[in-house]
């Protein structure tokens, strides 16, 4: 253990003030900092008051009564001093630590993603609905360990559906709510409350690969040929499948976040509405022409752009007048870029920060996809042998 040279000595001491009274305040010596502006001080007061000459009864009490509180603080802050320089750093983080443990799970996992873009809020919302469901609300974090944490596990892949009665959770939900789950406590981890990385030990809740649906670029030319009788949804649904960009996005897009720069082209600099993240993202001259004659600044590339049912049942007949028979939302022109462009050779890394994906893993489904085009292109060339 380190000792200190010299232990400070705190000593209880009193001012007199106008009214006859004295206030009492704690001397320290050697002076210490102090926690608000950290500079050096000898005096804390107590803001607590005595007689200097006390009449009656009550005030003899009162003065009685005051100076045994005061002695409680002088005893607690000079014991809490001495503790400061007898412990180790090994120590006194050990205590930290103990400190942390006490506090409760939940309410550290509800403070966690209260603050989370609006896509990320409801996943972290519905894995927070089933911790509610499977732990009373006073767990702390001592209590939380690995057999715990798989335990929740086994619960989530048990679940019901938070939203249809009698049907139980789909698989991609589970994943993404056991996957909420784990971030939170990798966060506690590297925050100090918990003392092992459960995180690393806990095995994934897989996610069901769905099909992709998405338009090639002969289907895209078709598209373009065939009328919509929302024109902005035209435009809007095509400068997806030229960039990748998603409907939330795109609904968004102003034109100050459009940027030419000579000799290099086009870029929109934006944040992404679902990760929050900052994106800049180059361009081609088509999906430029594609956003028509520039606005002012803060006006709306894509105005009255919608999620109305009326505009889901223009782009359903837009589709099915173009003679595809698919079922295609706006998302899969978001989809068909990133298949596209796998096709046409770009490399997957690429892809992947043009989506303004943050794991790889994610891009790969299309990269899966692109591997079934292929195979099925190969099998369509057969020979009479």
């Amino acid at each position: 253990k380190t000792f200190c040279t010299m232990l400070t000595k705190v000593k209880l001491r009193q001012k007199p003030l106008a009214d006859g009274k004295l206030s009492l305040y704690l001397d320290f010596y050697p002076p210490i900092a102090d926690p608000v502006t950290g500079k050096k001080t000898r005096r804390e007061f107590l803001q607590l008051h005595i007689w200097e000459k006390p009449k009656g009864s009550l005030q003899r009490q009162h003065n009685a009564d005051t100076l045994f509180v005061a002695e409680q603080i002088r005893f607690e802050r000079e014991n809490a001093l001495l503790k400061s320089n007898i412990y180790s750093d090994l120590e006194k983080e050990h205590i930290a630590y103990l400190e942390r443990s006490e506090k409760k799970f939940i309410e550290y996992y509800e403070e966690s993603f209260k603050d989370k873009p609006l896509a990320n809020w409801y996943r972290y919302s519905g894995a927070f609905y089933l911790l509610k469901k499977f732990c009373p609300k006073d767990i702390k974090f001592k209590d939380i360990t690995l057999k715990w944490c798989e335990n929740f596990r086994n619960f989530v892949l048990r679940a019901d559906s938070l939203f249809h009665e009698g049907k139980t959770l789909a698989q991609t939900t589970r994943h993404n709510y056991f996957r909420c789950f784990r971030t939170i406590l990798l966060q506690a981890f590297n925050e100090g409350y918990l003392r092992e990385n459960l995180n690393a030990k806990l095995e994934c809740i897989p996610r069901k690969d769905r099909p992709r649906q998405f338009l090639s670029v002969s289907e895209l030319n078709q598209l373009i040929q065939t009328p919509c009788s929302k024109d902005n949804l035209k435009r809007a649904a095509l400068f997806s499948a030229l960039t990748g960009l998603r409907f939330g996005d795109i609904q968004a897009l102003t034109w100050e976040k459009l940027e030419h720069q000579p000799g290099e082209g086009y870029y929109l600099n934006f944040t992404m509405r679902k990760t929050g993240g900052i994106m800049r993202l180059p361009i081609s001259e088509q999906a430029v022409e594609l956003m028509g004659r520039r606005g002012k600044y803060g006006e709306y590339v894509f105005p009255k752009l919608s999620r109305d049912p009326l505009y889901r049942k223009a782009l359903r007949e837009w589709v099915y007048d173009a003679g595809i028979q698919k079922h295609i939302s706006f998302h899969c022109f978001r989809h068909s870029f990133a298949t596209n462009q796998l096709t046409a050779g770009t490399d997957i890394t690429t892809v992947s920060k043009m989506l303004g994906h943050s794991d790889l893993k994610t891009t790969m489904i299309y990269a899966k996809v692109v591997d079934n085009v292929k195979r099925e292109a190969a099998d369509r060339v057969k020979l009479k042998f």
